[in-house]
């Protein structure tokens, strides 16, 4: 009785029940996959991944980099690298006819995506207020700077350059702690280092201390660390400003004494809501409000 029961509750609920099924079957062939000793019988993926000299899977990469180089070793095969190659630069060769023109021109559309994100931002709907004298452009060049450092920090470490890496880690830091100086939410960029260093930790833990692993981890948690300075720095100036005086403020004496805290919750409250982050009062206001 109950087995029934639990097939017709099955068919009452039919896409839970087969997405269900899905998700958990593709875990089970993700797993046999990832298990499976041995780089498969096609090395075109092997000599892809070790084009840089490093050889694929090699755990002193990191731990992060060495996952996405063991996924894609076992799930890439030369068919998948026909496809992107194709997608690129279009078909080429009489034998790359034989892979199907619809996926090729898929992944050709999805290829200038990162370009038409910058685009947009450029034409941004903030429109003139973006032009006027104000810190929205400051702030999304050295954030988008920062970003920049960062990605390429991670390309010098594939090269080899170590130190160049840590000192581009240092300075993506740096751009980010002076983004947040100019927005607070600049913070979030830190997520990045956040990131970077959970991965160290888990590699120490897996493959044990090593000075290549603690050197990373060190200068990834120093870059991240200058970010805090970017919004921490403000404060202390506000706070010796407003809290040192002989009438202090009353939010010096919160257990966190944040001047940008106090201003989201009163002066949003009493005077022109349009300083405030997330508090609108028209629709004219959130193109211009709205953090990007």
């Amino acid at each position: 009785m109950a087995s029934a029961v639990d097939r017709i509750g099955m068919l009452d609920q039919p896409i839970y029940t087969l997405t269900k099924c899905f998700c958990l079957w593709k875990a089970v062939l993700l797993l046999i996959v990832l298990a499976s000793p041995g780089p498969g019988y096609d090395t075109s993926t092997a000599l892809l991944l070790s084009s840089d000299g490093e050889g694929p899977g090699n755990p002193g990469t990191g731990s992060m980099a060495w996952l996405i180089s063991h996924i894609g070793l076992r799930l890439a095969r030369w068919d998948s690298i026909y496809f992107l190659k194709i997608a690129q630069r279009g078909y080429l060769f009489e034998q790359e006819w034989a892979f199907g023109y619809g996926y090729t021109k898929f992944l050709s559309f999805l290829l200038p995506v990162p370009f038409l994100a910058a685009a947009l931002h450029i034409v941004t709907p903030a429109g003139a207020f973006i032009s006027a004298p104000n810190g929205e452009a400051v702030f999304s060049f050295l954030n988008f700077f920062g970003y920049y450092v960062f990605i390429t920090a991670l390309n010098d470490e594939r090269q080899g350059s170590y130190f160049l890496r840590d000192l581009k880690f240092l300075s993506a830091g740096a751009f980010f702690a002076a983004a947040t100086t100019v927005r607070s939410n600049g913070l979030l960029s830190g997520l990045l280092f956040v990131y970077d260093a959970v991965s160290g930790l888990h590699q120490i833990i897996i493959h044990g201390p090593s000075w290549h692993i603690i050197r990373r981890l060190s200068t990834v948690c120093a870059g991240g660390s200058l970010i805090l300075i970017g919004i921490v720095g403000p404060q202390y100036v506000a706070y010796k400003d407003f809290c040192l005086a002989e009438n202090p403020r009353p939010w010096c004496n919160r257990l966190f004494p944040s001047i940008y805290a106090w201003v989201q919750s009163y002066y949003c409250s009493s005077y022109d809501n349009y300083t405030c982050l997330f508090r609108f009062t028209s629709m004219g206001n959130p193109p211009a409000d709205a953090p990007y």
